[in-house]
Order: structure tokens, then sequence, then C-alpha cells
């Protein structure tokens, strides 16, 4: 009996290793996909964004404060 034990922790130890090996290939391979999917942004990209948000931002508030207010309140 203690032979059939020590065959089944030997099995599953195996199998766990096979599993931790997959995780690994699997880990991997999502790194390489995020590095593939991940777009480089170009710092001027991201200063004329900044720009874009702010100019819009400034137009919506202007907007805000040109409204007139409506009934008693």
């Amino acid at each position: 009996m203690g032979n059939i034990k020590e065959n089944s922790y030997i099995d599953v130890i195996a199998r766990l290793e096979a599993i931790e090996g997959a995780l690994s290939e699997i880990r991997i391979e999502i790194q390489t996909i995020r590095a593939m999917a991940s777009p480089e942004v170009c710092p001027d990209e991201n200063e004329a964004n900044s720009a874009a948000y702010e100019a819009i931002r400034e137009i919506c508030l202007d907007s805000l404060f040109d409204v007139e207010p409506m009934g008693d309140a």
C-alpha cells in the first residue's frame, strides 16, 4: 500500500510540474502579445492630446458660464 501512495504522489507532482511548465509558456506568450499590442506613443502626440484636451475643456467651461439661468433657482 505504501508503494501505491508513493506512486500517486509522484504522479501528482509530475502533473503539477507539467501544469507549471504550461503556465510559464502561457505567461511568455502573454508578454509577447502585450509587447506587440502596445503601440509606442510619440511625446509630441502626448503634448498634442493634452493641448486638445485643454482647448476642449476651456470651450466647455466657457459654454457653461454663458448659459442663462432658468426659473427662480
